[in-house]
């Protein structure tokens, strides 16, 4: 059998008297012809052609066509239809979503049909107990909720919570001793003076040089000296908050001249007299103990200096 062979050539000069030349046209690939007259008839360019593929010996009628091989040569039967693939055309506007409405079927939803299809909005429960909010609100810790195990452990025995630290701030640990907390757990005040009694605390002290009224402060006194009394004094009942059965001792000596000691009808002679009078350069004590129930500093002793 013979075969023709067509070459890629521009359109050629016109044939000679009864010839035709049919060649492949440079620009348009297809096939063409030119007569004796010069006319140009391309082929190719309207309708399809007709011939057959190569392939597998059946398929399914509609299915997609596919390459077999890397040959590009041969088809196969892709499985697949046209139906069986989401078509973009189904979308039409922006947030267009596709859904499946049966096998194999897709509809279009809006936005707003997608979430209620899903169930949003979600609507967030409210939250009780030890943190509670409401929907998606901020959480909060209800008061009282929160248990002393659920707090933070102190880093060891002997610890306060406040803040020692000037100013306001985080919470602190703050060290407490045995005898701070001995103190600490008592009822009032004269029991804590009980404790540091027995703790053996030092009494306070209050001390001045001399004065003309001398008033002790039983919130912060315990024995009230006057070193070297220049003047007359007469002495004022005791400020402060004393409690049943407190203690105050009053410690006296002049600068070498004789002075006038007066009272405060609050302080009470018990059995012994309250003194009227230092003595020259001698050292005068008078000791007090505080009756609430007579609301009197009751004088129980008094001694001077030999």
């Amino acid at each position: 059998m013979s075969k023709i062979k067509l070459t890629n050539q521009a359109a050629p000069d016109t044939p000679a008297a009864g010839k035709t030349e049919v060649y492949v046209d440079n620009s348009t690939k297809k096939v063409a012809s030119k007569d004796d007259s010069g006319t140009v008839t391309n082929y190719g360019s309207g309708g399809g052609g007709g011939g057959d593929v190569y392939g597998p010996a059946s398929s399914v009628d509609l299915d997609i066509a596919v390459f077999s091989g890397v040959t590009g040569k041969l088809l196969a039967d892709g499985g697949k239809k046209t139906a069986d693939f989401i078509l973009h055309s189904l979308a039409t506007a922006v947030s267009d979503f596709l859904c499946a409405s049966g096998a194999g079927v897709f509809v279009k939803k809006t936005l707003a049909e997608t979430k209620t299809i899903l169930g949003l909005p979600y609507t967030h429960p409210n939250h009780s107990g030890e943190v509670t909010s409401a929907g998606d609100g901020a959480q909060t810790i209800a008061a009282d909720a929160v248990t002393y195990a659920k707090m933070q452990n102190v880093s060891a025995t002997d610890k306060l919570l406040g803040r020692a630290t000037a100013g306001a701030g985080d919470v602190e640990e703050i060290a407490c001793t045995a005898a701070g907390r001995a103190v600490l757990d008592d009822a009032d005040a004269a029991a804590q003076r009980a404790t540091l009694s027995a703790l053996g605390i030092a009494p306070r002290i209050t001390s001045t040089a001399s004065s003309a009224t001398p008033t002790p402060n039983a919130d912060t006194t315990d024995m009230y000296i006057l070193t070297a009394q220049a003047a007359a004094a007469t002495f004022g009942a005791p400020t402060g908050t004393p409690s049943q059965g407190q203690k105050l001792i009053i410690r006296v000596k002049d600068n070498a001249t004789a002075r006038a000691l007066s009272w405060n009808a609050i302080y009470r002679a018990l059995g012994v007299a309250l003194p009227t009078t230092t003595t020259i350069s001698k050292t005068l004590y008078v000791g007090f103990i505080y009756n609430s129930t007579d609301t009197k500093w009751d004088c129980v002793t008094k001694t001077e200096e030999a």
